[in-house]
């Protein structure tokens, strides 16, 4: 048995309109029932699946247990998911949606909105809102009992992912960093997050987070603005994307890719692989045995004592771009020896093992960098080379420990050193 009242929610789903064909339910008892006492009744859900949609009022949707959909339509609404993987709608005006417990699907449209997200709320998605309102203040609020240090920010390609410790608790922002890479994007679901405590991140914290690694092997992609991305530990892979982007791999065989910008990439400790793409970037591995390949531009390639064997392959046809190896204070042009290795050129610091090798050097102009710089201020131009390769052909590398030239050399190879370094 049932009965149906047409009508009831016309004229934006408000049924105080003149139309409606009932102002009140009235029971045998003397129970009445007002039009906002039914209203309520319709947006309770039940233990099945329900589908309920609100009125042009300030509503409370609650979908109880079972799969649900809740739209609240237009009016300031709160949502409450409630048991199940739901779907909340808050459409029009400054809306509250609370998934619950189960996996939910979050959609906040017009207005200032807040998505709530606490422990035992499984895996939820916040996803676009369709608000391209440049004014828009929509916020991730974090449930009493979350604090700062248990929630884990990374990037997963467009999306944001917020993870809680202890469990497997967590919310991914979607289209985050859409358009061009930029949070400040108008298409960004949210602009801040906010804890219970009253602590507050911003766009740029939340990036800042998301771009800083774990223990474990990251995966970290930059935005279009001037980052600093952090391996930390583990084998990582940092993509700076565009901008004048800072990556740093940290411990482990990380993988820098510095993309368009200026960047600078530093490999830290690990075997470590750096791509420096467009622009004029500077490359430092680090200790470990390190492949470093400039890309156009005027890239800079830096290395120090103890910081092993690194392989460099500079290819650039571009006319004027100069490419340079500078090494650190400490190493002195009288302590650099030059050799060739089949189409390779090889620079060691003498008396140890640590070396740079310019891969094709002998291949042609386009393979090789323009400079050499010393530690002690020195200069060497590549077209100087060939002249220390062939007098250092004829003498064996300096013996390891030995920090500088044996005597019987220098006889020899001061005068082609001071010729060449400037």
């Amino acid at each position: 048995d049932q009965v149906t009242v047409t009508q009831f929610f016309d004229s934006g789903d408000n049924p105080s309109h003149v139309s409606n064909p009932i102002q009140a339910v009235r029971f045998a008892d003397g129970t009445v029932w007002s039009p906002a006492q039914i209203v309520a009744l319709a947006l309770a859900g039940t233990a099945g699946s329900d589908s309920i949609r609100g009125t042009s009022g300030a509503d409370v949707l609650e979908g109880g247990a079972g799969n649900d959909k809740l739209e609240g339509a237009v009016g300031h609404d709160t949502l409450y998911g409630g048991e199940g993987n739901d779907t909340l709608y808050g459409e029009a005006g400054d809306d509250v949606l609370d998934g619950g417990a189960g996996n939910d699907h979050l959609y906040g449209a017009a207005g200032n909105d807040t998505y709530l997200f606490g422990h035992g709320d499984g895996q939820d998605t916040i996803g676009s809102d369709r608000d391209t309102s440049s004014t828009k203040h929509n916020v991730l609020q974090f449930k009493a009992g979350v604090t700062v240090d248990e929630v884990s920010v990374r990037r997963s390609g467009g999306s944001l992912v917020f993870t809680l410790a202890g469990g497997t608790d967590q919310v991914t922002v979607t289209q985050f960093f859409d358009s061009g890479d930029n949070p400040s994007h108008v298409s960004n679901p949210i602009q801040a997050v906010r804890f219970a405590d009253g602590t507050v991140w911003s766009p740029a914290q939340i990036v800042a987070l998301a771009l800083a690694g774990t223990a474990g092997s990251d995966s970290i992609r930059g935005t279009s603005g001037a980052d600093v991305l952090e391996g930390g530990a583990g084998n990582d892979k940092l993509e700076g994307a565009a901008g004048h982007d800072t990556l740093y791999g940290g411990e482990g065989n990380d993988t820098l890719y510095g993309e368009d910008g200026n960047d600078v990439l530093d490999g830290g400790v690990g075997n470590d692989r750096l791509y420096g793409s467009g622009g004029n970037d500077t490359l430092y591995g680090g200790a470990g045995n390190d492949f470093l390949e400039g890309g156009k531009g005027s890239d800079t390639y830096s290395f120090h004592r103890g910081d092993g064997q690194d392989t460099i392959s500079d290819y650039d046809t571009t006319s004027g771009n100069t490419d340079r190896l500078v090494f650190a204070d400490g190493i002195a042009a009288d302590q650099l020896w030059f050799s060739r290795n089949g189409n390779h050129l090889q620079v060691g610091v003498i008396g140890s093992d640590d070396k740079v090798t310019i891969n094709n050097w002998y291949s042609g102009a386009a393979y090789r960098v323009e400079q050499f710089h010393a530690g002690d201020g020195s200069i060497l131009l590549q077209n100087q080379v060939d002249a220390l390769v062939s007098a250092m052909a004829a003498f064996s590398p300096p013996a390891a420990g030995e920090t500088s030239l044996p005597g019987s050399y220098r006889e020899t190879l001061d005068a082609v050193i001071a010729a060449n370094w400037q």
